[in-house]
């Protein structure tokens, strides 16, 4: 194991001891808060601030277009910054006070122009701009109709808003978003009648599953179940900024819908590499923001240096830059789905339900991929930290962040990522499905396999096996989803069973991990997948990819899968880490 790894390990076993009771003596309200906190911790759920692995791959981070990590942008803000000597550094004030000044009208004006739209205002980040848009805009007589897994900041601004009906549609379902909006013309008189506004909130790339909205198509069912125009979509473009659209322009403008679509939020935290986001629309919604939006009035603007920053960001994107990096992106998404797929086992994997890539079905056929593919794995705890252990960085990500029972590891695709970096990745997958996978079987706690942390404990024998959930009889006893509604179907769990992380020790020998190297004939491997593309037609791109990297038509194994190579040239020997995922 790394030290690195070391320090991971140590840090989130830490996180896990039990700490109530050394506050049983004080304050009501830290005690109550340590018990809370303990209730996770007894179930390993607690979570830590996260730190980067020194020389690790990096899956996780939203750095989308490698312009933070490359050094492209800290060279230009720095010298954008240089010809501005006399510029106060401090944000100095509301922007209705003091804190506005030229330099930051004139980006949003750029801005505005740049997206093709009327105006443009920042907002100190996206779930800010977010809370603020859907606690603002809507009043009380206007629906809200919103994609089930809409990010949690809409729901926080929901939670504020005046609006009386908020009514949510299955994921990207073009049927069900029909029919909630029929339900909505046939009990509300003025909607109906065009005297009041429903009002629909949707992600372009859906962060958590890595799939784009059918925006076109959702368009044209509000118009036609709602002629009079009063069907206004508000549309978070935090994950197609700088993916999609001309330089980066976003799905929206890639699409021709700016006309459609009556706000866009666009973060700047992502593939712009700065902090912050803005709001694109006309002047009579900007006005009414700056009027009425708490977060925009109570609140400091944003600093020069971040104005910096975003405007040298989007010299980049105006720059071939962009075009070279967008093509590279939709290039290793595509061979990263061709290498799981042609992986051994996968297939096997996804019919058992034990690891599936859904974004991986059909690629071939898409003109467009995000950067986000998951995979999703009940055992994503354990994939997660063997990643880590060979120093790839890519995190579990569980419920509420996603609905339950769809835990999955989400890897996030850069432009600067290489071809032995997705080689490296799909390694590791194959060598933990190798472990998992025995006979006709696959392994769990009882074969000495941990695939959660709760596994973990009770190989180690400080857990007891989990115990069968009971349904709930009360329903003051249903746990809340993250968006704040009460589920269909829900059990209530056992209490946790008692567990004293303290005698947990991180070395070697306890926890059962190895050092675990890279062999160089990795390199050599991939030489043999993919090669570096320019700017092209997306046509070209995935023609080469059909004929380079999938399998073949007759069914047989991929042209370069890695059952086509000997274990030890592809994998090098045994460098799968042991403990967490192996017998211990």
């Amino acid at each position: 194991m790394t030290n690195e790894g070391e320090k991971l390990i140590e840090q989130f076993l830490n996180a896990q001891r039990i700490r109530a009771h050394e506050f049983a003596d004080g304050p009501a309200l830290f005690y109550r808060l340590e018990k809370h906190l303990d209730e996770f911790r007894k179930q390993f759920k607690a979570i830590t601030t996260r730190f980067s692995q020194e020389g690790a791959i990096d899956f996780t981070s939203n750095d989308i277009l490698s312009f933070s990590s490359s050094g492209l942008l800290r060279k230009a803000t720095d010298a954008e910054m240089a010809k501005y000597p006399q510029f106060p550094i401090g944000s100095c004030g509301s922007r209705v006070l003091d804190g506005s000044n030229p330099y930051t009208e004139d980006l949003e004006a750029r801005l505005a122009k740049f997206h093709n739209a009327e105006e443009c205002m920042f907002y100190n980040s996206g779930f800010d701009a977010n809370a603020a848009l859907f606690s603002t805009i809507p009043a009380e007589d206007d629906a809200i109709v919103y994609d089930e897994f809409i990010h949690a900041s809409v729901h926080n601004g929901m939670q504020l808003s005046k609006s009386k009906t908020k009514l949510s549609f299955l994921h990207n379902n073009l049927e069900s978003f029909r029919e909630t909006l029929k339900g909505l013309s046939s009990t509300e008189e003025k909607l109906r009648k065009g005297d009041n506004s429903i009002i629909i909130a949707l992600e372009t790339v859906y962060s958590m599953e890595g799939d784009l909205a059918p925006l076109a198509a959702l368009i044209q069912i509000a118009k036609e179940e709602f002629p009079l125009g009063n069907a206004s979509f508000v549309v978070d473009e935090a994950h197609a900024t700088g993916l999609f659209g001309l330089n980066g322009r976003g799905l929206v403008s890639h699409l021709g819908l700016e006309d459609e679509v009556a706000i866009r939020m666009h973060t700047m935290g992502k593939a712009i590499a700065s902090t912050g986001a803005i709001v694109l629309t006309n002047t009579t919604v900007k006005n009414y923001l700056v009027n009425f939006s708490r977060a925009f009035i109570y609140t400091t603007a944003p600093s020069f240096s971040t104005m910096a920053s975003i405007k040298c960001a989007y010299d980049l994107l105006e720059s071939d830059e962009t075009l070279v990096r967008q093509h590279r992106i939709q290039y290793l998404v595509r061979l990263l789905c061709a290498r799981i797929r042609a992986i051994p086992l996968y297939e096997r994997a996804k019919a058992s339900g034990y690891l599936r890539v859904p974004v991986a079905d059909g690629f071939e056929d898409k003109l467009l991929m995000s950067h986000i593919v998951p995979l999703w794995s009940e055992a994503s705890d354990a994939l997660s930290f063997g990643l880590l252990m060979n120093k790839i960085t890519a995190y579990p990500i569980v419920f509420p962040a996603v609905p339950r029972g769809t835990k999955r590891v989400r890897v996030c695709i850069h432009a600067d990522n290489t071809e032995e970096d997705i080689n490296r990745l799909v390694a590791c997958v194959d060598e933990w499905l190798q472990e998992r996978f025995k006979d006709d079987k696959v392994l769990g706690v009882e074969d000495g396999i941990a695939g959660t942390w709760h596994d973990f404990g009770v190989i180690k024998g400080k857990v007891e096996p989990a115990k069968k959930a009971v349904p709930c009889t009360n329903e003051k006893e249903l746990e809340e989803t993250n968006t704040g509604e009460t589920p269909e179907v829900a059990t209530k769990l056992p209490e946790p069973y008692p567990i004293e992380v303290r005698e947990f020790e991180v070395s070697h020998g306890k926890i059962g991990m190895q050092a675990a190297e890279i062999p160089a004939g990795m390199k050599e491997v991939s030489g043999l997948l993919g090669r570096e593309l320019g700017p092209g037609p997306e046509e070209k791109l995935v023609c080469q990819l059909s004929e380079e990297l999938l399998p073949s038509s007759s069914g047989g194994a991929a042209v370069l899968g890695p059952q086509s190579l000997p274990r030890e040239a592809a994998y090098g020997p045994g460098w799968w880490p042991g403990g967490l995922l192996g017998p211990l």
